[in-house]
């Protein structure tokens, strides 16, 4: 009964190793800018259903009065479409760029056809 064994070991690179932990560091930077955006997005959404944008830490300004309520129920459908709109966290702004130009053309197309 011949046995052969066989006990590889590997070794990885200096180099391979600070490349992968560069990498690594850049996708972390990029993972938690992402999550600041995908929060940014959300609030946006929040601030477009509430009346005033929902911020309650304006205590001087007491509650939103008949007239608030008036032009949030006006203007909330308007709200919640341009919320779709991308913050400015990705692509360095220019995915919001782009979108708010598509968004300006469809509203301008929109009022055209009135």
């Amino acid at each position: 009964a011949d046995f052969c064994i066989l006990t590889v070991l590997i070794e990885g690179g200096a180099v391979a190793k600070e490349r992968v932990d560069r990498l690594m560091s850049n996708l972390q930077v990029r993972w938690e800018k992402a999550k600041v955006g995908h929060s940014n997005w959300r609030d946006q959404f929040v601030a477009a259903l509430y009346v005033n944008g929902g911020d309650d830490d304006d205590d001087d300004e007491g509650p939103p009065g008949v007239l608030d309520y008036a032009m949030h129920i006006i203007a909330v459908p308007w709200k919640v479409l341009f919320a779709f709109c991308p913050p400015t966290d990705y692509c360095g702004g220019w995915l919001t760029f782009v979108v708010a130009l598509i968004f300006i053309g469809f509203v301008t197309a929109l009022i055209d056809d009135l």
